[in-house]
């Protein structure tokens, strides 16, 4: 169980698109008992990462804008190219950025989901780390 003490200022939730197995209507709900605000959501299409990239960009011109002094960004569940953004965004934040990370119980692909999609290109792209050659564009 996580508890948190406090609440946070403004959240923000990143989702992928096309959806992906996901809880986020329990973090949903947790943040919404811990923000003053309610929370955004911004959709991160996994096969054209520029549209996040804009919209993100757009919300770190506000956030500096409204002299926001720490940032904490929780990237347990985030693909490397969604963190390479969101990193480079900030580049003009002059507050505390704090990166926390939870580590998970399981790892994806497991062994036998590798094992499935061996071979065929359609089932790979589900699989993370797919698409680098967008973390070296980024």
């Amino acid at each position: 169980m996580i508890r948190i003490c406090g609440s946070y200022g403004q959240s923000i939730i990143c989702k992928y698109s096309p959806n992906k197995k996901s809880r986020i209507d329990d973090l949903l709900h947790f943040v919404k008992l811990h923000s003053k605000t309610e929370p955004n959501i911004l959709t991160f299409y996994r096969f054209e990462p520029q549209k996040f990239e804009s919209e993100f960009k757009f919300i770190v011109n506000d956030i500096i804008k409204n002299k926001i002094e720490e940032i904490v960004i929780d990237i347990s569940v985030m693909s490397k190219l969604m963190i390479m953004i969101i990193i480079c965004s900030l580049e003009n934040f002059e507050g505390t950025v704090r990166i926390i990370y939870y580590e998970p119980i399981g790892y994806a692909p497991t062994q036998d989901e590798y094992n499935a999609a061996r071979g065929c290109v359609e089932r790979l792209h589900n699989l993370p780390s797919l698409g680098v050659h967008d973390v070296v564009r980024t």
